[in-house]
């Protein structure tokens, strides 16, 4: 019975020797191996940019932040071929009230901040709700 257990242990052994072995050396096809090197087609051209954004219900009301302001200037400047999405939390932190409700104004003037954002914006707009909204 000893040398089946001596086998099984060796044979345990060998096979976390050389499974346990890595390669920390980048591995490319010759192809692909001068990818940095790599240009892009002269006449390639951007067909539609898509933007994400998200988490921006905590603005104040009664001031627009800056970083909306500026990501306002980068859709404008993107045009019609383009896209943004809202990616949730536009109203923090417990979302839109009822009407009746006394921060219901406050959480609308939060829309009317990011909304301000996209006034002269010509592309697509996708508001995706999040567990805050």
């Amino acid at each position: 019975m000893f040398p089946n257990k001596l086998k099984f242990l060796f044979f345990i052994s060998f096979i976390f020797l050389f499974d346990s072995c890595a390669n920390y050396k980048l591995n490319y096809t010759k192809e692909a191996q001068a990818w940095a090197d790599a240009q892009p087609d002269a006449d390639l051209k951007l067909r539609h940019s898509v933007f994400l954004i998200g988490d921006t219900g905590n603005a104040s009301s009664g001031s627009n932040p800056n970083f909306l302001n500026l990501f306002g200037e980068h859709l404008v400047a993107a045009g019609k071929e383009s896209s943004v999405i809202f990616l949730g939390n536009n109203i923090n932190p417990t979302g839109m009230p009822p009407k009746e409700n006394s921060f219901r104004k406050d959480a609308e003037a939060k829309l009317d901040i990011q909304l301000g954002a996209l006034k002269d914006y010509e592309g697509k707009i996708i508001f995706i709700p999040g567990n805050h909204d």
